[in-house]
């Protein structure tokens, strides 16, 4: 419907893609143009939610962390490629990718690329040591859990065993504590016992040699 020398297409949705041409006319006659194609594009969605960001190391020196960004998508279903950047430099590729980190905080970003338009989702993984994760728990109990006392006692047993390297008795602490939890707190907060639970577990597996279950498989006994 447009009989200008240009065309203007304002809030162009995917609906507008297609090829357009134009007729030329004068008195003398009229001749159609080759075909310009519209391709409407959208910008992907990046998405590295899906990994954990908070991991306890097993020798309290590193941990190695496993980078996903299978939540990303992209809204016209183009193949996307992944880069995923530590400080702003590239330091993996792929929708998943495996790193070693030390302790302590680093900044992360996943970029995500259609090949026309890109998306970058930052966010930071955090590598602690079993120390630093059972201190989380006591503070989460006794913030959390108004008759603590039996709890905390139990956890303060098992931040000793590990500041003496003791990681049988630690594990059995903390094994402790979970079923005190399942008994004291469960039938009142589930959730809240469920959340103590899995805190718990975290630093058993690491205890354990390994990472913080990031298979996902059943916690506890």
């Amino acid at each position: 419907d447009a009989t200008n020398s240009f065309l203007t297409l304002s809030n162009v949705v995917e609906a507008n893609q297609g090829a357009y041409a134009v007729v030329v006319s004068n008195t003398f006659g009229a001749v159609i143009s080759s075909n310009a194609l519209l391709v409407v594009n959208q910008p992907p969605i990046s998405d590295a939610s899906a990994t954990r960001t908070t991991l306890i190391s097993p020798n309290g020196t590193n941990a190695t962390v496993i980078l996903k960004g299978t939540r990303s998508s992209d809204p016209d279903g183009d193949t996307l490629q992944y880069t995923w950047f530590e400080a702003g430099q590239p330091v993996a590729s792929g929708v998943v990718a495996i790193v070693v980190l030390p302790l302590g905080a680093h900044p992360f970003a996943l970029v995500v690329s259609d090949g026309m338009l890109s998306a970058t989702n930052g966010f930071t993984v955090e590598v602690i040591t079993p120390s630093e994760a059972v201190m989380r728990l006591m503070a989460l109990v006794d913030s959390n859990w108004p008759r603590s006392h039996p709890l905390y006692v139990t956890i303060a047993a098992a931040l000793a065993a590990i500041e003496r390297n003791d990681s049988i008795p630690a594990i059995n602490q903390l094994q402790a504590f979970q079923n005190k939890v399942r008994a004291q707190v469960g039938p009142s907060d589930p959730v809240l016992a469920a959340s103590f639970i899995q805190a718990a577990q975290d630093v058993i597996d690491a205890l354990s040699g390994g990472n913080t279950n990031p298979a996902g498989r059943p916690h506890g006994r």
